[in-house]
């Protein structure tokens, strides 16, 4: 489900586009950001709230306490790494 605070009734691959993490009502395993590093510490105040299982940081994003923060809410992280590659790596062992 994809979250852009800037759409507009918005749909991606027959996905509604959500405007806030917090519009979506079902829980979610995989938070997957698209952001900059400077707005980690914004978003991960409201993933907290989520029961979000694991979130995932793209290639060139990361911040620095963002571990320690989510570690303390039992919320897996991973960070500078893109999904698809590391699905990929999965797949061709």
């Amino acid at each position: 489900m994809p979250i852009n605070p800037y759409s507009r009734d918005e749909f991606i691959l027959d996905e509604r586009v959500f405007k806030r993490l917090e519009d979506i009502k079902i829980n979610i395993d995989i938070f997957n950001v698209f952001r900059s590093s400077s707005e980690v510490y914004s978003i991960i105040k409201h993933a907290v709230y989520k029961n979000i299982k694991t979130m995932w940081l793209q290639l060139d994003i990361f911040w620095q306490d963002s571990e320690k923060i989510l570690d303390k809410m039992r919320i897996n992280l991973i960070q500078d790494k893109c999904i698809k590659t590391e699905h990929s790596k999965l797949l061709n062992n």
